[in-house]
């Protein structure tokens, strides 16, 4: 019998497990992290990020961090043809790499599984997890089921079926090889691409081009486009080397921020904890965890009574960034914005 059980070592997977030092903890993760088996994510840990990670005592090593360390972010505003120079202080790093390093943070309480979850359901001593681990169905006890396993999240769709977020995006990244040095990172943003936005971040030796498109679209001939699109503005880069894509949330209504109940909880994206106006997780995935862990230690029998408070002043924090979006996303508000004069402005 285990006292939790994580589904996804993700960083609010991780970190939860990290914080709960006291208890009998297995994680399942379908990720095998003795190789390269990454998530279209951008990698960037922005400024809030970094001082949470700072609070809980957690520097990044040099393995995980990318170069170019670059604080310029180009906005290519596609639709008023225009581009804004501005400067955002993100740490560029391997997403990848940082999983696996939160992950080697966890303690000896703490057993990993490469294993897929399945469903959960309750039983006279608590919980029954079923799983699959080398194509074998296999169950698990515990007293809680904790789903962080990102918008896809199958702990979510499995056990809370009728809890369905209300927007779905696919997150498609290309790695492409880098030709020369590109100190600067770019957002673009075209209703002919998306609703959303797409972005390019060199990595070392790599250029990462990517986009967050709704569920249905035609992603290959739209990143063909956006590609088109960066080479015509005068982004060098070489052949494309791989490919990766994510299941991407964009919660807009209450109901899309959903933490699970009696015994069973969810942390980070799976509870619908992300911006809604530039899709950073992060943040989001390390205090929700955090706030879990501590309302389990303080009343693993009650928990769900602190954790709630934490959901709904999180809440007003999404509900915020909301607002800040319809800013970005209107063609109109943000041609506007971008003619002030805060910012650097060119024409494309």
């Amino acid at each position: 019998m285990y006292d939790l059980v994580i589904v996804g070592a993700g960083p609010a997977g991780s970190n939860l497990a990290r914080l709960i030092k006291d208890k009998k903890v297995l994680i399942l993760e379908r990720r095998d992290f003795s190789k390269v088996d990454g998530k279209s994510c951008g990698g960037l840990l922005n400024e809030d990020t970094k001082l949470f990670l700072s609070r809980l005592g957690i520097s990044i090593p040099k393995e995980v961090v990318k170069a170019p360390q670059t604080q310029i972010l180009k906005a290519y505003d596609m639709d008023n043809s225009l581009l804004a120079s501005y400067r955002k202080d993100y740490l560029n790093i391997d997403r990848f790499e940082f999983d696996k390093y939160m992950l080697g943070l966890v303690g000896d309480n703490v057993e990993v599984k490469r294993a897929s979850f399945q469903d959960a359901r309750y039983s006279s001593r608590g919980l029954v997890v079923s799983y699959l681990e080398d194509g074998e169905e296999k169950e698990v006890e515990c007293k809680i089921l904790v789903g962080a396993d990102g918008g896809a999240s199958k702990v979510r769709k499995e056990v809370f079926p009728e809890k369905k977020f209300s927007r779905r995006y696919l997150a498609v990244q290309y790695d492409f090889e880098k030709i020369e040095d590109v100190p600067y990172m770019g957002a673009v943003f075209s209703k002919e691409l998306t609703d959303y936005y797409s972005w390019f971040i060199p990595k070392d030796e790599s250029i990462i081009i990517g986009g967050a498109f709704p569920e249905g679209s035609n992603v290959k001939s739209k990143m063909e486009l956006l590609t088109l699109m960066l080479r015509a503005r005068g982004l060098v880069f070489g052949e494309k080397v791989s490919s990766s894509g994510a299941i991407l949330i964009r919660p807009s209504v209450r109901s899309d921020l959903f933490g699970g109940e009696s015994s069973i909880a969810l942390v980070g994206e799976s509870a619908g904890l992300i911006s809604p106006s530039s899709s950073e997780g992060i943040s989001f995935a390390l205090k929700s965890s955090t706030a879990l862990a501590k309302a389990i230690s303080n009343n693993e029998n009650f928990f769900f009574e602190a954790y709630g408070k934490f959901l709904n002043k999180e809440w007003r924090r999404i509900f915020l960034k909301g607002l800040k979006g319809n800013l970005i996303y209107s063609k109109g508000l943000r041609g506007a914005f971008m003619k002030t004069g805060l910012l650097k402005i060119e024409g494309i």
